[in-house]
Parts: structure tokens; C-alpha cells; sequence
């Protein structure tokens, strides 16, 4: 094993490249898996730092988790976040949104995170980031090491990118890649579809039908209830609890036909917050009325 520093990282060579195998995911197919030549990580250990990875979502298809080669599985992850981000890199971590939370992976093996809902790309994909735990630096291979991601010959086509700020981003050596695989998923009217770091806007082609979706769910400390209108119409939007009592109203009026967003914070019609269990979403368009149940962890 050969270990050498850049950039102020530290980078791990395995003795041999490893291709594991991994049980299948997303629509039931095993992804192929690059071989990985080694780890790389933060060497010094105060503040904050973030992992990101460039992954292409046609639009055919969203993005429904990854598959990574996770160093040190005693180490958790606290955010891992999804957005559009520029050409030159992922832009600042504060345009991206929070997919999932406590991630944790397997010691020196590849480790699969799937995400509570499915997100699409309308400009050809999407950087998927890994927050780094506070504090921690990678100091060895495997169980005890510290944070790292594996790296791969730079053919697997996922560009990799480190950061100390959230703002600031090196890529990853021209000759190696994220050990990181896209689980793809066939794109469903109703998924999230991210553009720029921000929802897509109301004006795209309305859907054939009314649709009605929620996500992060489970959620804490907000969800967003996604809309579909096929022509403009009257739309309102409830909130109830498990006992039937409505616990909110989110909107009544006048919508375009398109696709629309209205976050949910948790709160009542006072603005007061609501206590964790499940909850429902009700839309009433044009007579109809679809419900979506989502569960409020605090």
C-alpha cells in the first residue's frame, strides 16, 4: 500500500484493484461496477468538508440512489444532498436539497444508499454530495480510517469533486473517478425534477391527469407536496391528522395547469408545530380528491 497527499488530500493505494459484487437494486438489474484502485480523503481533521460526484440522468430515467465504496463504516455521514450545480462545478452547498440524513455505509466495501424518493435531471444530471462528519479525517484504510471515498481509473464517467467550504471545489485527479454507480429508475409523472438547484417551473407541459406526490417522507423539519394540474382549475390543499381533523390549509384558489410546489413545515393553522406521527395530504381539483399519507419525524 502507497500513500500520497494533493491538494491537502490523502490518498490510499490499494495493493490490488477490487471489484465487489453487490445485490440489485433500483429495477432489478446489478450495476456494473468499476474496479477501485484506492481511497482518498480529507487528511486533516477540523472543520467541515463535502464529497461530490457528477452522475447523467437521461430523461428518461431519475436517479433513485448510488452505489459507493465506503472506507470507514463507524463513520456516518450527516447529509447527503442532490443538486443541479454549473458546468465547472456543484455551485454552493446551500442551493442543493437534503435527500437523505444519518447515512452510513459498509467498512471497505461498496455500500448502497437508496433514497426515500426518486429524482429527475431536466439538464442532463445531477451532483449528488456527501457531507463529510465534522471534525473527522481520514487517517487509514477500512473500519477505524476515517471518511474516504474509493477512487476508480478515470473511464467510469462519474466526476468527483472536494470541498473545505461548501463553496470551493477541487476536481478529483484528471485519472480517477468516484467508485460511485447511479441506481437509475424509469422517470414517473409525479417525481421531483431538479433544474438549477430549484423546482422546475409551473409552466411545463400540464400532465394528462391530476397527480398528487410527497417528499422527503418520512420528513423533519419540511416536506414538499407536489402537484400536478392538467388544466387551470381550483385547487385546494389540506393537511389532516390520523383522526380526520384537518390540521392545516395550504391553498385554495386559482392554479395554471402545469406542475406546482407548496411546502409543508410542519405546522398548524396557527403556525404552531405539530407533534411527529402521520399525516395526509389531501388535493381537491374538479371534484376529485387524491391523498398522499407522509410521517412527521421530529
Amino acid at each position: 500500500m502507497n500513500s500520497t497527499r494533493r491538494f491537502g488530500f490523502r490518498w490510499l493505494i490499494l495493493a490490488g484493484s477490487i471489484l465487489a459484487a453487490v445485490p440489485a437494486l433500483g429495477d432489478g438489474q446489478s450495476p456494473q461496477l468499476p474496479a477501485v484502485d484506492g481511497v482518498v480523503g480529507f487528511g486533516e481533521s477540523a472543520g467541515q468538508a463535502w464529497f461530490a460526484a457528477w452522475i447523467a440522468c437521461p430523461e428518461s430515467h431519475a436517479l433513485g440512489g448510488v452505489l459507493w465504496y465506503n472506507n470507514d463504516g463507524l463513520g456516518v455521514y450527516p447529509t447527503v444532498l442532490v443538486g443541479t450545480g454549473y458546468a465547472d462545478g456543484p455551485g454552493g452547498v446551500q442551493e442543493m436539497f437534503v435527500v437523505e440524513e444519518d447515512v452510513s455505509g459498509l467498512s471497505s466495501a461498496w455500500s448502497p444508499l437508496t433514497f426515500s424518493e426518486p429524482i429527475a435531471a431536466s439538464q442532463g444530471g445531477l451532483y449528488v454530495v456527501f457531507a463529510l462528519p465534522e471534525g473527522a479525517g481520514f487517517s487509514g484504510l477500512g473500519e477505524g480510517g476515517g471518511p474516504g471515498f474509493g477512487y476508480s481509473p478515470g473511464t467510469a464517467s462519474v466526476a468527483g469533486w472536494m470541498s473545505r467550504d461548501g463553496e470551493s471545489w477541487i476536481r478529483l485527479h484528471g485519472s480517477a473517478d468516484f467508485a460511485l454507480v447511479p441506481v437509475l429508475v424509469p422517470y414517473e409523472e409525479g417525481m421531483a425534477v431538479k433544474s438549477l438547484g430549484v423546482e422546475e417551473p409551473s409552466d411545463l407541459v400540464p400532465p394528462a391527469k391530476p397527480f398528487l406526490a410527497v417528499g422527503p417522507n418520512p420528513f423533519n423539519p419540511k416536506t414538499d407536496i407536489r402537484l400536478g394540474v392538467p388544466r387551470d382549475s381550483h385547487v385546494r390543499i389540506d393537511i389532516y391528522d390520523l383522526r380526520g381533523r384537518r390540521v392545516i390549509r395550504l391553498l385554495d384558489g386559482p392554479m395554471k395547469a402545469g406542475q406546482h410546489n407548496v411546502p409543508w413545515k410542519g405546522v398548524d393553522g396557527d403556525g404552531r408545530g405539530v407533534a411527529s406521527g402521520v399525516y395526509f395530504a389531501h388535493m381537491t381539483i374538479g371534484g376529485e380528491v387524491l391523498t398522499r399519507k407522509m410521517a412527521l419525524v421530529r
